[in-house]
């Protein structure tokens, strides 16, 4: 996928906001419904480019014309990393990669799409019952995250590890540089909005 990504560094220094997308409705006895409008919590992530990274900062807004394409980010702040998740295999065998969030208490898990790895690091793997099974053929990703494995038949446990990056597009419609002594640059509250799986598609279609 021809994705730019923000330097990792940058996104260090982060701020991220989880949004909630309930409906509260209070009924007379005080019992409170609630309802959940979306399914998916898409993030907001601000950051402060410092002057080694303003550059390239710049170039990555530019060729992405502002939010008209996406870009990625590592997001330190939740997770960043597939170790042995569980993936589950769709109605024709394929299987949509995500990332399990299980508290340590309770029953309750979040599965997280992975959109786009990140090998620069370290390799993708993935076990078809524990044992380790190379790449191609022996599997493929297609983007988005979506991956096959010839002679499956749906009943194996299938487990990945990895990295992987958010897809994100840029919030606002200017990104105020700030021009210090000796030409030093600087960016300030540059604010990036996760996007899910169908406008990721759409926008790199």
């Amino acid at each position: 996928m021809d994705i730019a990504i923000i330097p990792r560094q940058v996104s260090t220094e982060m701020i991220v906001d989880i949004p909630f997308v309930n409906s509260v409705s209070t009924s007379e006895s005080g019992v409170a419904g609630r309802k959940l409008l979306r399914d998916i919590p898409l993030r907001t992530f601000t950051m402060t480019i410092n002057p080694d990274d303003v550059k390239e900062v710049i170039a990555i807004i530019l060729a992405a014309r502002g939010n008209r394409w996406p870009v990625a980010l590592r997001d330190w702040a939740a997770n960043y990393e597939l170790s042995d998740d569980v993936q589950m295999f769709e109605d024709d065998l394929t299987i949509k990669l995500v990332k399990n969030f299980t508290p340590t208490t309770g029953t309750r898990t979040y599965k997280q799409r992975v959109l786009i790895l990140d090998e620069t690091e370290i390799a993708f793997s993935v076990k078809v019952n524990g044992t380790p099974l190379a790449a191609s053929p022996g599997w493929t990703i297609t983007d988005p995250g979506i991956m096959t494995i010839p002679g499956m038949i749906g009943t194996e446990t299938i487990t990945v590890s990895g990295q992987y990056l958010v897809p994100c597009t840029f919030v606002d419609d200017m990104i105020p540089v700030t021009v210090h002594v000796d030409d030093l640059l600087a960016i300030q509250n540059m604010r990036l909005q996760e996007i899910g799986e169908a406008e990721l598609i759409a926008l790199t279609a």
